[in-house]
């Protein structure tokens, strides 16, 4: 793990060479390397920490990056007018720093209300998202959703709900594209199929209020198809098993 001080980073212990993280002047001394910079040293170049011999190995990460072209003291600047590339014998001892992991005591892990899935993954709740293609369906999937009551699901439960997925997050983008234009209000008239949208533009955006239209459409054969699906998922979905002694772990 790398070490960091205030002026330079060592990343391995065994390393004979630090980074400097700013610009240095000749004189600086390292703290906690027992040497002083005798030459600049640019931010981000490397400093001596111990005397290098030409020809031995400059070693950073605990890995050799290069040979010494000539004799460098500790605290000279290394870079590539002293250092250069031969070729040498590698290990590369894949996984010797690898370590077991350190698992936390049962007793002292993070829980959640949860079950376990087939395959090994996991959930905290079913659900149903009654989902619109199309705006001009939004009230009815709303409706649908609505139907759904506390009552009904005392009678499954595999399903904690039904929730209605409309385009309402598509409200104020409409609204901000006309404001962005500089198109005066009174020359827009906002329309939806959404009762929700017609609601929520007059109450937040007064100034549009008096052209909002709230258009209609007969969505009584989409009202009973979904529905239909509806209580297909219902039975389709899958017994949730919450307990004590069946917690799942974050």
């Amino acid at each position: 793990m790398a070490e960091t001080n205030r002026l330079t980073v060592r990343l391995n212990a065994v390393d004979n060479v630090v980074t400097a993280r700013v610009d240095l002047t000749p004189g600086v001394e390292i703290a906690g390397e027992g040497v002083s910079t005798s030459q600049p040293i640019p931010s981000g170049h490397k400093v001596a920490t111990a005397s290098i011999k030409a020809g031995e190995p400059i070693r950073k990460y605990d890995q050799i990056i290069g040979f010494a072209t000539e004799d460098i003291a500790a605290g000279d600047h290394v870079h590539v007018h002293n250092v250069e590339m031969q070729d040498f014998e590698r290990d590369y001892a894949f996984g010797v720093d690898a370590k077991p992991t350190a698992y936390i005591n049962d007793s002292e892990r993070a829980t959640f209300q949860g079950y376990k899935r087939p395959g090994g993954r996991v959930g905290t709740r079913n659900y149903i998202g009654v989902l619109t293609s199309v705006n001009c369906s939004a009230t009815a999937a709303r409706y649908i959703a609505e139907a759904i009551t506390p009552d009904v699901l005392a009678k499954y439960p595999n399903v904690d709900g039904v929730v209605a997925l409309t385009q309402a997050q598509v409200r104020d983008r409409v609204v901000q594209a006309y404001v962005e234009r500089g198109i005066a209000p009174q020359r827009v008239f906002l329309q939806s199929f959404d009762r929700a949208d017609v609601e929520y533009w007059i109450r937040h955006f007064p100034a549009f209020a008096p052209q909002v239209v709230h258009l209609h459409c007969v969505c009584l054969y989409t009202y009973i198809h979904v529905y239909i699906y509806i209580y297909t998922c219902i039975y389709a979905l899958p017994l949730r098993r919450r307990s004590s002694t069946s917690t799942v772990y974050a």
